[in-house]
């Protein structure tokens, strides 16, 4: 009996040393995308369910003690650098989010989704490990980048480096200025109301604004209105799809990852991060291509179990995540 537990973990190193192998130029991108954010980027056979977990070292600050010191006027940064979290990301070889990241860094190490992708699986580690996001207005960008894939809009500017990023969301719609708030108002209309009815008791309500330059949709200072850009391309398309099937659950999922996005970009804290990071990973495998189980997270209630299996089938145990 030992020796076949013994041959069992054999076999299993070796197969981890070939996933390693395989995943490599992946690995090595990431930490090339990431730079300075992530101490290192490894395969793991530990985790079950998410594409990706962050782990961090037991010196250095928890997630919490971090938040506290960089919120100090008079901090020493010498000493901040020092004590801050040493993070490593672990991948999942069996997700099917990292099954494909790797076939399209395989195809082009340049393509600008690609790095889109990786700095959005960081950044949403960052907020479901506890941690603070350092540029939240870039992350809203990544996020609205991959909402325009998912929903088939042209947008030729990637976002996928810091020094690269263009402006948060450019103005890409095209609306008839001969139409006055009134009309867009009545135009908006459904979609309005099926924001307000998805959102619930989120936001007081939700409503067609006119000085809303670059982004697709704002929130008020109270968080009790929602004032939606109908300039904007995701505004657009999503008013086109919410005539045309309003349970359609995407948009329900939709909804509900611009509003969560516009309350960090607000500076508000999420009530429910981990339902965030679903709905991330649910957006990222429409961008993707990748074939879903057809159940939506557009509402609170009803929500399936955090990141489904849906790769290849590993034996794997589950793993804390640690902050």
């Amino acid at each position: 009996m030992e020796g076949l537990e013994l041959a069992d973990e054999v076999e299993k190193k070796k197969n981890l040393e070939e996933l390693k192998s395989e995943f490599e130029p992946l690995t090595n991108l990431m930490k090339v995308v990431l730079r300075d954010k992530i101490e290192q980027v490894v395969v793991s056979d530990r985790i079950v369910d998410s594409p990706c977990v962050l782990t961090t070292l037991e010196y250095g600050w928890r997630a919490s003690m971090e938040r506290i010191m960089k919120a100090q006027a008079l901090r020493d940064n010498s000493m901040t650098s020092h004590m801050l979290s040493k993070k490593t990301m672990e991948i999942n070889p069996n997700h099917s989010i990292m099954m494909e990241l790797k076939k399209k860094a395989a195809a082009d190490k340049s393509d600008k989704t690609v790095k889109d992708l990786i700095w959005l699986l960081f950044d949403t580690l960052v907020l479901t490990s506890g941690f603070n996001l350092d540029e939240p207005t870039q992350f809203a960008g990544h996020i609205h980048h991959m909402i325009k894939l998912g929903l088939g809009i042209d947008d030729d500017e990637g976002l996928g480096d810091d020094g690269d990023l263009p402006p948060s969301e450019e103005m890409d719609g095209a609306v008839d200025e001969a139409l006055t708030m009134e009309e867009l108002r009545t135009e908006f209309e459904p979609l309005t109301k099926l924001m307000k009815v998805v959102l619930r008791d989120k936001t007081e309500q939700v409503v067609v604004s006119d000085p809303i330059v670059y982004s697709p949709c704002v929130l008020t200072v109270s968080k009790k209105t929602t004032e939606i850009n109908p300039a904007h391309s995701i505004m657009m398309e999503l008013k086109k799809k919410a005539a045309a099937d309003k349970p359609d659950k995407t948009v329900k999922d939709l909804i509900w990852l611009l509003f969560d996005t516009t309350v960090l970009t607000s500076g508000f804290n999420l009530d429910k991060p981990t339902q965030f990071a679903r709905r991330i990973q649910r957006m990222i495998k429409l961008g993707l291509g990748i074939g879903g189980d057809g159940e939506g997270l557009g509402d609170d209630d009803g929500l399936p179990p955090f990141e489904e299996v849906d790769g290849a089938a590993g034996e794997a145990s589950k793993m804390e995540e640690v902050d």
